[in-house]
């Protein structure tokens, strides 16, 4: 791997990570995490929640696989917007 392709790389994680944590999660998503509050919709309020204890622990995996279809969505996005 090349220089410039591994900082493009470290660019794109990174623009991910930030995306992850400020892009709201589409509702079909949200509405598989049980006892979620309202207007809770982003992955850097739930995580705080969990930190909390206000959202049960039995319920990360879950959250963990939520994250993980949300972040597929995005990375297919990006890649869209590259081609």
């Amino acid at each position: 791997m090349t220089q410039q392709t591994q900082q493009s790389t470290t660019m794109d994680t990174q623009m991910l990570s930030q995306l992850m944590k400020t892009t709201p999660i589409p509702s079909v998503l949200l509405q598989r995490i049980p006892n979620l509050p309202p207007n809770v919709n982003t992955w850097t309020q739930i995580f705080g929640l969990m930190t909390s204890g206000q959202l049960n622990q039995s319920y990360a995996p879950i959250i963990r696989q939520a994250y993980s279809v949300h972040l597929q969505m995005l990375q297919k996005q990006h890649a869209q917007k590259i081609q």
